[in-house]
């Protein structure tokens, strides 16, 4: 996964330290990339928003608990994110409202719906190119071929 952001990064002509990073889905998999990435603290809160099942992570994460769950879509139009990722196994989570959101903000959006199987993954190939229009949005290069070849079979 840590090697699909950097790729679509670099596809993109930027750097993973300039992106906004909506992660849906809090657990190791999806925070990997923000520990690999080294920045303070500081820096991290402002690039990087993760949710789990109980919404947005916050430093004060007894008052997030009990206050109600942001949603993905919330977050998408408050952060506007440069890279989604989804490693959440929430099926269809990246709705066409959150794709067309982010995509209306960023001209190369970086969506990587990676949870496997298939079934659960957030969105599938055939949608986001349709969603970001224009194919602007590309898959993820390690995971491309594959992700396809099983839509094609589980669509």
């Amino acid at each position: 996964m840590l090697a699909d952001a950097f790729a679509a990064v670099r596809a993109a002509g930027s750097r993973m330290r300039d992106q906004r990073v909506v992660i849906h889905g809090a657990g190791t998999a999806g925070i990997g990339i923000a520990v690999r990435e080294g920045l303070a603290r500081e820096e991290a809160t402002r690039r990087f928003y993760a949710l789990d099942r109980e919404g947005l992570i916050t430093d004060d994460r007894v008052a997030a608990l009990r206050a109600p769950a942001s949603p993905l879509a919330d977050v998408v139009a408050n952060s506007e994110p440069t890279m989604l990722i989804g490693t959440s196994t929430q099926s269809a989570a990246f709705s066409e409202q959150i794709v067309k959101q982010m995509a209306s903000k960023v001209e190369r959006p970086i969506i990587m719906p990676l949870s496997n199987p298939t079934s659960k993954a957030g969105a599938l190939p055939d949608v986001l190119i349709r969603w970001t229009g224009d194919g602007r949005w590309s898959p993820p290069a390690a995971r491309s071929s594959r992700s396809s070849t099983r839509a094609a079979r589980t669509g």
